[in-house]
């Protein structure tokens, strides 16, 4: 059973669901943060596929600071945004009211695209309604008790503070850089980012709580620190070198914390989001499902703070490119837009779909890699029909499509004077169609050099290398081009049964013909590619060779 089908049996006694994901538009957002939403949403159709009523929706985290600028936009120029709300800087480009809303709207298309339409949440939106009120009150009285939460997982042997946080909560730094030291060499699984150094490894202090006001003179929340709460309003200080990112104002105030005014930390957020929303499902990563990380302290939040049952989890692994995890902001791997250029819809779904989420997909479109994609999405449709079922952006087709292999369709564009659609008469056309656009972006950007091929204007310099065997085989194979009326099919049979005929492998005898012709070894089905020139230049060119 596919691994969403048993989740969904497993869901389907305990009445509607609802499935939720998130993430911050801190820049473009990469093709990794994909498996995310195609993860949830193949949740949300096999709820619906067990006759579960259910809802799928999207948070876009707009609320959050920006703590490091984007590699790719002009660092003067956002660099004095650094702390702001997300929601609060500038559009880098139009068609969008704000920073924020510009690099979600276009992830929006991406998924949109790939069949996967939720409904969309700006977390900015739940904290200015007011819908986010009753949790952060909540918090902020059991400060004291979050305080123990974070402390407690903080001690175990297995915490994992790498790149989270980034001061969404704020403590004192003082000897926290000692007090890492120290906590790595009691606990040898002790991972901690350099972002985190200035709160993990040490318990914190009384005067922290779960809450960053937006600074009311510097418009910052990135640097302010909450020191008190009085039920009604919190006192808070906007600090020059509470971050390393972003420098504040020094001003000191009080403030009501409802309608917009702040945030929490994420991870407490996290949980009071799921309250808010009415959220019943909701996958991460695995770095925020590793024992003692995010999850597992917004799952103590949620229950013992706010007293609502964590979400079903989905935990699953990375998405790589070439073996890298990607970054948003540093402009690490490909964004999601730039995949969709390269790979059709079903295709790009289809990456998603056929990896078990407890596996790690490392893409690299490079080489040999979508080509062989292709081959594995086309004996999917034959082999695994859930699978490909679920790849599909649409309704599936209730005929059988005829798929032409995306290797042919790329060697037979470059064969001159060939009319490639007349190769494939059994194909589906609008499928041809795509994979015809396709295969020509694969072979200007991404195939490897020895597939792509030129005929020669002169006999190449490689044809030297020929034996006096494949020269042979070549004068022969001179007087079979000169028979008219072959199919390719009845010609290619030819040139495998005189090769046999004079005692030569297929490697052999072929790579003499694409020697002579394109200065390599190997190239498409020979028989299709002499066919497609000039009868004239090929006999000249064979005389020459031999």
């Amino acid at each position: 059973m596919f691994w969403a089908d048993k989740i969904a049996s497993e869901l389907k006694s305990q009445g509607p669901q609802w499935v939720d994901d998130m993430k911050t538009p801190s820049g473009q957002i990469h093709v990794g943060a994909l498996r995310g939403v195609i993860i949830h949403d193949l949740v949300y159709r096999a709820l619906l596929d067990f006759g579960i009523k259910a809802k799928y929706t999207y948070v876009f985290d707009d609320h959050d600071p920006m703590d490091s600028l984007p590699v790719y936009l002009p660092q003067e120029k956002y660099k004095k945004f650094m702390g702001f709300p997300l929601n609060k800087i500038p559009s880098p480009g139009k068609g969008a009211k704000n920073f924020a809303e510009f690099y979600a709207l276009e992830f929006k298309e991406v998924f949109n695209k790939l069949g996967s339409t939720p409904e969309i949440i700006w977390a900015s939106e739940l904290y200015k309604s007011g819908k986010m009120d009753e949790g952060i009150k909540i918090c902020l009285d059991n400060a004291s008790k979050i305080r123990e939460i974070y402390n407690r997982f903080a001690r175990t042997p297995h915490f994992n503070a790498g790149g989270e946080g980034k001061a969404r909560f704020q403590a004192s730094p003082q000897n926290a850089g000692k007090a890492v030291e120290s906590l790595r060499k009691k606990t040898p699984h002790f991972q901690c980012g350099e972002a985190y150094k200035k709160i993990a490894g040490a318990d914190l202090p009384p005067d922290w709580f779960p809450f960053s006001v937006i600074c009311e003179k510097c418009g910052k929340v990135g640097t302010t620190k909450v020191y008190a709460w009085d039920k009604k309003k919190v006192s808070y200080r906007c600090l020059p070198n509470l971050v390393e990112w972003a420098k504040g104002c020094g001003y000191e105030g009080k403030i009501s914390p409802y309608g917009g005014t702040g945030k929490l930390p994420w991870k407490v957020e996290w949980a009071v989001k799921w309250q808010v929303i009415g959220v019943t499902v909701e996958g991460a990563g695995k770095d925020h499902m590793s024992k003692g990380g995010s999850h597992d302290i917004a799952s103590a939040v949620c229950q013992e703070i706010l007293g609502y049952k964590t979400p079903y989890p989905v935990p699953y692994e990375f998405f790589l490119i070439g073996g890298r995890k990607m970054s948003s902001s540093k402009g690490l791997g490909s964004s999601a837009s730039e995949v969709t250029e390269i790979l059709p819809p079903e295709l790009l779904r289809f990456l998603m779909v056929r990896v078990p989420i407890e596996r790690a997909i490392d893409f690299d479109p490079g080489g040999m890699t979508i080509p062989d994609l292709f081959d594995e999405y086309d004996r999917c449709a034959k082999d695994k029909r859930r699978v490909f079922e679920l790849s599909q952006v649409g309704k599936i087709s209730e005929k059988e499509i005829k798929f032409p292999r995306f290797r042919d369709v790329a060697s037979f564009i470059q064969m001159p004077g060939v009319d490639v659609k007349k190769q494939f008469p059994d194909a589906d056309k609008k499928v041809l169609e795509e994979r015809i656009k396709y295969a020509k972006i694969w072979l200007d950007g991404y195939a490897p050099k020895e597939f792509i091929f030129k005929i020669a204007e002169k006999l190449p310099k490689e044809a030297k290398k020929l034996s006096p065997e494949q020269k042979n085989y070549l004068s022969e194979v001179l007087q079979l081009i000169e028979v008219k009326g072959q199919t390719p099919e009845e010609f290619q049979e030819a040139l495998y049964n005189l090769a046999k005929e004079k005692k030569l492998s297929s490697s052999e005898a072929f790579s003499a013909i694409y020697l002579i012709l394109t200065g390599k070894t190997s190239g498409p089905k020979a028989a299709w590619l002499l066919l497609s020139l000039d009868r004239n230049f090929l006999i000249k060119r064979f005389k020459e060779a031999v």
